[in-house]
């Protein structure tokens, strides 16, 4: 369904920012999200076009339907533009929902920030270079879709899933307690390095003091996270950062499926 946005409607408008806000009264019928009485938003289709710097609010208290998803076709613009993307709700923890968001970025211009704070929404990228990612999302993770490059992701809450390979040009870092299901697919280098983040450069992923990764394959066994032939990049998983402190915890991975492999270590600290 189109969003479009109705200036004779109740829609908050600011140059370069604009919320549209599903209200409570929306309803899902015979599949679709429709329009109940007192909404602000006109729905025509199950998408809605956007550019620049954005702030979109999607209330899911009225979406009944929990297989409901909402594309966003978003063109990313030149500069610091910021796409923040939230549910409306006041929960800081993710919840168990499967209505979903799906990203998906048009034009050749990278998505230079995207904002994800929707623990009652899952979320998925869609093809595209993110130069940065910082997600809070359902319990059902944020999903990756094919041919998703991911400069900086930062996880804040909920899974991730992938339904294609990601590649990283800094590595992920984990300082909660999620899961990664490589679903038969690879989390790789973007290039022959890493850009350094805190002061980790030589690994995919980073596990720090009080997080916990579980990594689960639920292909059945091709999922990989692989460092290739990348000398610099020394190992595929590390525990803990030397900025991390003591009173922060342990660091903690279980492995449930799929191969590891570092140019030197699977696993190293």
């Amino acid at each position: 369904m189109n969003l479009i946005n109705d200036d004779s409607k109740n829609v908050s408008n600011t140059i370069g920012r604009r919320t549209l806000l599903l209200m409570p009264e929306f309803i899902v019928e015979d599949g679709e999200l429709k329009k109940g009485a007192g909404s602000t938003i006109e729905i025509t289709q199950n998408e809605v076009a956007i550019s620049g710097n954005q702030s979109l609010t999607i209330n899911t208290e009225g979406i009944s339907d929990a297989s409901a998803t909402l594309e966003l076709n978003y063109t990313p613009q030149e500069g610091n533009a910021t796409l923040s993307l939230s549910d409306g709700s006041d929960a800081t923890i993710p919840q168990a929902s499967t209505a979903k968001v799906q990203i998906n970025p048009q034009g050749n211009t990278p998505v230079e920030t995207l904002n994800i704070n929707t623990p009652t929404l899952t979320v998925e990228l869609g093809a595209g270079t993110y130069n940065k990612v910082e997600a809070l999302t359902a319990e059902q993770t944020l999903i990756i879709g094919e041919n998703v490059t991911i400069g900086e992701l930062v996880l804040k809450g909920g899974n991730v899933k992938l339904e294609g390979d990601l590649a990283l040009e800094t590595p992920l870092v984990v300082g909660i307690e999620t899961t990664i299901d490589l679903n038969g697919y690879q989390i790789k280098p973007a290039g022959t390095s890493m850009t350094q983040t805190l002061n980790t450069k030589d690994a995919l992923i980073l596990v720090r003091k009080g997080g916990s990764l579980t990594i689960k394959d639920s292909s059945g066994g091709t999922g990989r996270i692989d460092t290739g032939d990348n000398e610099d990049i020394m190992g595929a998983i590390k525990m803990t950062d030397s900025s991390d402190t003591a009173e922060a915890g342990n660091a903690t991975l279980e492995i449930l499926g799929g191969t590891i492999k570092g140019y030197y270590y699977g696993i190293m600290g």
